[in-house]
């Protein structure tokens, strides 16, 4: 027992220290592809947010005295492209490809949007998209938090883009080729430590993903995570850690068993197909009969996912089942760099260009306001005042008697022919560059016909359709990796709210045998009232081909919830029209009677039975009971939460029973 645990520590050691070695190797290799990338996606977020200067420009200008002028275009492009995804928000469906999977089908939907509303998921991926416009790559984890929950709840958190390492190799949207990802990630010492409780101090901080200070690799403030603190100066207590998230996927040869008594096909991993055959060729010798096992050898994608610090601290299977836990959305391809970037781009020279501009121009009509002047060196009876004065009109600049013969105005600089043109050209660029013209941004001026806008519009969401098509992918993959959360964490009963034509109900949500081979696919529909209101429009100008047809009365209330109106407004309105008509008063009096002679029909059974010697006759007398609660229950639908024109009193009636 002892060897076989030295054995299993030492397997161990090896599968961790060639985990760690992957891992290393595989950073430098995204460090050298993404390095570029890195670069030029913090300077697209100092664009976005205004700061627009090299710092040898800024120098430059504090050098020669000149304004440092910064009108930022870029944040309203930005903001229009992120507004029509806001607007325009769509929401995870499953819908079953085989007939009489609805139920199921309706579950699942509800499950998901209880999950996305819990955790706020349509703000953290329309962040993410926002990151895609902006440096080309958003992303956000799927993953199941229990600090507020003990049962376990799914969150869907947006990530930031510089965390993230991915595949050199990955070439497809959303990075779905991808055989590796890394989150590389700066967390509190405390909380590595509850995370890693086993573990080492100076095993939790990944100095090997640092990088490097200027020409020196080492960096001081490092020290404490080393085994050697020679610092003396720097708390450990203070200090975070680095920690590297590493998921990859490797190919596992399994072996496709046909069972001999049910025929069904089973998946066995080595060595359990091992001990299969050790327990058949044992079989086979206690019996005289005998039988082979039918099976193929095939490979399969396994997903890994482990947590690296100066060592492997945990090494397990990705809880996202056949997928990453972490999405991306990409923007535009790069090729020849194998790198994704947003719209920001295309945009910086154009802004930099009308920066610069604006700065020229203004330093050359505040340096030529009147001319300058050219004197002689005894012009002025005080030089330094009359540098000082010469602007002022309210002074007097004095001069040495016959100075004013020994002064000369400098002529005024005249702005060359076409000056205006270049400016202009130098902002209109900015919109051009981008396709994003005028009417998306709502900066139209004077009158235009609704339609032109409209297509005008169009036309830059034409443009744009890449960003939002990988958006759609996005949504697709989060949506199969959101299905195996709720299947594979919290299908243990919870109740789930499903939202029918003609009522609610709480559904508990519980993982029954077959579930995971369950036949979906994901689609989305629509949530924003924007998008509603586009629907809607549609649906008018169908109206009257629609009131025309034999529909019957529960589509115009389908209709109706395609509507702009308020959710609130359309749940009432419906619950009142799907309320049954008030009874009649001779219905009334009917149900009554019907319940007076069951309850005398209950009393002669009662009584028959006792003189007859029943035993048990409690059986026959629920029946009875039973049968009056549902004719009183009848008699007032309204409060009971019953339709009219149910089961007749008379279809209700025990065996052998009947109403006088």
């Amino acid at each position: 027992m002892a060897t076989a645990t030295v054995t299993k520590k030492k397997d161990q050691d090896e599968l961790y220290a060639d985990i760690l070695q992957s891992a290393k190797n595989r950073h430098e290799a995204a460090k050298k592809h993404q390095q570029d990338w890195r670069h030029e996606t913090e300077e697209s977020y100092d664009f976005v947010a205004g700061r627009q200067w090299a710092k040898d420009d800024l120098a430059l200008l504090a050098e020669s005295n000149r304004p440092v002028v910064t009108f930022n275009r870029l944040t309203p492009l930005v903001d229009s492209v992120s507004g029509a995804e806001i607007n325009n928000r769509q929401e995870v469906r499953y819908i079953p490809r085989k007939i009489g999977a609805t139920q199921i089908n309706e579950v699942l939907t509800g499950a998901a949007k209880w999950v996305r509303d819990e955790c706020d998921a349509e703000f953290e991926e329309s962040h993410s998209f926002l990151d895609t416009i902006i440096c080309g790559m958003g992303w956000t984890e799927t993953r199941l938090e229990t600090d507020e929950d003990p049962a376990g709840m799914i969150e869907i958190n947006r990530v930031d883009p510089l965390e993230m390492e991915w595949d050199p190799s990955a070439r497809k949207r959303n990075l779905a080729d991808a055989r590796w990802l890394h989150r590389i990630k700066d967390v509190d010492r405390k909380d590595a430590e509850t995370m890693f409780p086993d573990a080492l101090p100076e095993d939790l901080h990944a100095a090997w993903a640092m990088e490097p200070v200027g020409d020196d690799p080492h960096d001081a403030t490092q020290a404490p995570f080393y085994r050697e603190d020679q610092s003396g100066g720097v708390p450990r207590s203070s200090k975070k850690v680095r920690l590297v998230e590493a998921q990859w996927w490797e190919h596992e040869v399994y072996h496709l068993v046909i069972d001999p008594f049910t025929k069904e096909k089973k998946q066995f991993d080595d060595g359990q197909f091992k001990k299969l055959e050790k327990r058949v060729k044992q079989i086979n010798k206690e019996q005289t009969s005998s039988f082979e096992i039918e099976s193929v050898k095939m490979r399969r994608k396994v997903y890994k996912r482990a947590f690296i610090g100066a060592v492997v601290l945990l090494q397990e299977d990705c809880p996202g089942g056949n997928s990453f836990t972490y999405k991306s959305i990409t923007g535009k391809l790069d090729r020849n760099k194998g790198v994704w970037y947003g719209i920001i781009r295309a945009l910086k020279d154009p802004q930099r260009w009308a920066n610069k501009w604006l700065s020229t121009t203004m330093f050359i009509m505040n340096s030529n306001a009147k001319g300058g002047l050219l004197a002689e060196t005894d012009a002025f009876v005080n030089t330094k005042k009359a540098e000082e004065q010469w602007s002022d009109p309210s002074s007097i600049t004095w001069v040495n008697p016959g100075g004013l013969t020994k002064l000369q105005e400098k002529k005024v600089f005249d702005f060359p022919l076409g000056f205006d043109k270049l400016m202009n050209f130098a902002i209109q660029s900015i919109p051009d560059v981008s396709g994003i013209n005028l009417n998306f941004l709502a900066q139209v001026q004077g009158d235009e016909a609704a339609m032109l806008d409209r297509q005008r519009k169009q036309t830059a969401l034409t443009i744009l359709a890449g960003l939002f098509d990988n958006l759609r992918r996005y949504r697709r993959e989060s949506g199969r990796l959101l299905l195996h959360y709720i299947l594979t964490f919290i299908s243990d009963g919870r109740l789930v709210r499903i939202t029918e034509e003609e009522n609610e109900k709480f559904v508990p949500l519980v993982h029954t045998e077959g579930l995971s081979t369950y036949d979906i696919i994901v689609d989305d529909n629509p949530t924003s009232p924007n998008q509603k209101e586009k629907t809607w429009a549609v649906i008018m100008q169908l109206m009257p081909m629609i009131q025309n047809m034999p529909l019957p009365p529960g589509i115009y209330m389908q209709l109706l919830r395609q509507s702009p109106l308020p959710s609130t407004f359309v749940e009432g309105l419906q619950k009142v029209t799907a309320q049954p008509p008030p009874m009649q008063p001779a219905q009334k009096a009917q149900l009554a009677l019907l319940v007076a002679r069951a309850e005398k029909e209950k009393s002669i059974a009662e009584k028959n039975m006792a003189e007859a010697g029943v035993v048990n006759p409690q059986q026959l007398v629920e029946q009875y009971k039973v049968l009056i609660d549902l004719v009183k229950a009848l008699s007032e639908p309204q409060q009971q939460g019953l339709p009219q024109g149910g089961p007749q009193p008379q279809q209700m009636l025990p065996p052998g029973g009947q109403l006088q």
